[in-house]
């Protein structure tokens, strides 16, 4: 008898290093960005208690990526998520096969992992992570619009918009996630314990067995669809504000490092735009709950937690690599760090100036 056919993955297989690869790539990677950006946040107080001017953006100049930052935790909690279902896989096939002999029929073994704490905190961790991810993105979407769209308006995010934003929807997020938890686990301790299906084993919790279970569902569907619909208005707003406006202009290509940040933004954004819609659009397709695609469609968009951290090492590697080695030396004139922008755009339209300006703010 192959017991893992009784662990978390059941008999999904492919789900194994699908979740595996998530799992040991994203952890480290947004544990690292994480304290990288607090220690990046420390080096700037630490040159200016040395009297050494820096011009480097960070999470506590920065609105913008102050918001990026608490996205990167959110990529960890999904990380985190995915290494619990994976380490309890592993643990619950030893499990079984310790105490249940090896002709041990299917009807005579027992469910004991989806009722358990650790299904539970694995379960808070991905739907945090998840909502997190969404309400950020459309934050960031809208900080990038009014930046762009209404450069001089008085609405702009101020670092102070920013962690009172944070500081009110992680807190929301957590409680949502917690209260839908503990009313899934109550309803599936109600239910027999020989039972293995397949989302109530990866923790994701009970969508269909009473109306008010239906209910969740749909209006987390609904909050998912309304979010990301206005998140990808935004951004289509954004881009054609920035073509029109070098257009009307007739400004020179932007400084590097304003293309870089833009197109970083952007692409987190599509990434977990396209990773709703993909699976949306997929499962309106396979009616079919038991196929296999659907089953491994569903870890899409904790893949985020892999491309986020990429994309932000990709385009902000030259700083994070020139700031590493600042590391090496104790002496605090090697603490002033480098400049990342080095702005050559004189020539920039006005929303370009603005948008350069307010970044480093």
């Amino acid at each position: 008898m192959n017991f893992s056919h009784y662990s978390v993955f059941l008999d999904v297989d492919p789900a194994r290093p699908i979740v595996w690869s998530i799992a040991i790539i994203g952890s480290p990677l947004n544990l690292f960005i994480i304290c990288f950006m607090i220690w990046e946040s420390s080096c700037f107080h630490c040159s200016q208690r040395n009297q050494h001017r820096s011009n480097t953006m960070h999470i506590l100049k920065s609105p913008s990526l102050w918001l990026l930052f608490n996205l990167f935790i959110s990529d960890l909690l999904g990380s985190l998520y995915l290494l619990i279902l994976a380490i309890s896989d592993v643990y619950y096939t030893h499990y079984y096969q310790s105490i249940y002999l090896i002709n041990t029929t299917y009807s005579l073994i027992e469910n004991v992992w989806f009722t358990s704490s650790a299904c539970a905190v694995a379960q808070i961790f991905g739907r945090v992570s998840v909502l997190m991810a969404a309400t950020l993105t459309l934050v960031m979407a809208i900080d990038r619009f009014i930046l762009i769209v209404y450069p001089h308006s008085r609405k702009k995010f101020s670092m102070r918009t920013s962690q009172i934003i944070c500081a009110i929807i992680w807190p929301l997020m957590f409680t949502l996630a917690i209260s839908v938890t503990v009313f899934n686990i109550n309803g599936l301790r109600s239910r027999s314990p020989y039972i293995f299906e397949f989302y109530f084993n990866v923790c994701q919790g009970d969508f269909s067995s009473t109306i008010i279970h239906q209910i969740i569902s749909r209006a987390e569907l609904t909050y998912f669809i309304i979010v990301y619909g206005i998140v990808v208005i935004l951004y289509v707003i954004v881009i054609w504000r920035l073509r029109k406006s070098r257009l009307e202009f007739h400004s020179p290509p932007s400084s590097v490092f304003e293309r870089r940040f833009q197109i970083m933004f952007i692409l987190i954004a599509l990434t977990n735009v396209f990773a709703f819609f993909f699976i949306a659009i997929s499962s309106f397709l396979i009616l079919n709950n038991l196929s296999l695609f659907r089953k491994l469609i569903g870890f899409l968009p904790l893949t985020n937690s892999v491309i986020d951290p990429l994309l932000y090492l990709i385009f902000r590697h030259n700083e994070v690599r020139n700031q590493l080695c600042c590391s090496r030396f104790m002496n605090p004139k090697n603490l002033a760090i480098r400049p990342m922008n080095q702005v050559q755009d004189s020539k920039s339209s006005q929303v370009e100036r603005v948008v350069i300006t307010e970044i480093q703010k």
